[in-house]
């Protein structure tokens, strides 16, 4: 979803101008928004590589 140091409303805007409106897209937005965890970045192969 964010990739880069924006934030998190930076990428609910991105979000919404790139992706078609449906209810997947309004639960999605509405999970992040309400998460007092926050949201799991996945890495990839290299990235977990690079940190051991």
């Amino acid at each position: 979803m964010i990739k880069g140091s924006h934030t998190i409303d930076e990428g609910i805007e991105r979000i919404k101008t790139e992706c078609e409106p449906g209810p997947h897209i309004d639960y999605f937005i509405n999970f992040i928004k309400s998460s007092k965890r926050g949201i799991a970045i996945v890495r990839g192969e290299r990235d977990l590589l690079e940190s051991e």
